[in-house]
């Protein structure tokens, strides 16, 4: 179901660019050549199927996102645990009311810091 729903979002994004496109480019030539009729015909032709993409895109996007995505969360985990084990300052922990001095950036209290509550 997930593949599905993802290819008719890039499906839709795909034609949402194209119509944009074709819609901007028509409006372009159609300026340069002085067609003010041209402007109104494409903008009737084109912009609703594009409008539709573009609608389409955007509520399988949010779906999508809704539904996990597509493993974004988990590669930005690998990559905190690539740098937390690989000797770099990983996230620093502060407990309430402590000063950014009184903790280590592993998260261990510096040696001479009071604790605060």
């Amino acid at each position: 179901m997930r593949s599905v729903v993802q290819f008719i979002f890039t499906l839709s994004v795909a034609l949402l660019l194209l119509g944009g496109g074709l819609i901007v480019g028509s409006q372009v030539v159609a300026l340069v050549l002085g067609r003010g009729e041209w402007l109104a015909t494409v903008s009737d032709t084109i912009g609703p199927p594009t409008f539709v993409a573009a609608s389409i895109a955007g509520i399988l996007a949010f779906a999508l996102s809704y539904r996990g995505g597509s493993g974004h969360d988990e590669d930005a985990q690998e990559a905190t645990d690539a740098t937390t084990t690989g000797g770099e300052p990983g996230p620093r922990t502060v407990e309430h009311g402590a000063g950014p001095d009184a903790l280590t950036p592993g998260g261990s209290r510096r040696p001479g810091a009071s604790p605060t509550a």
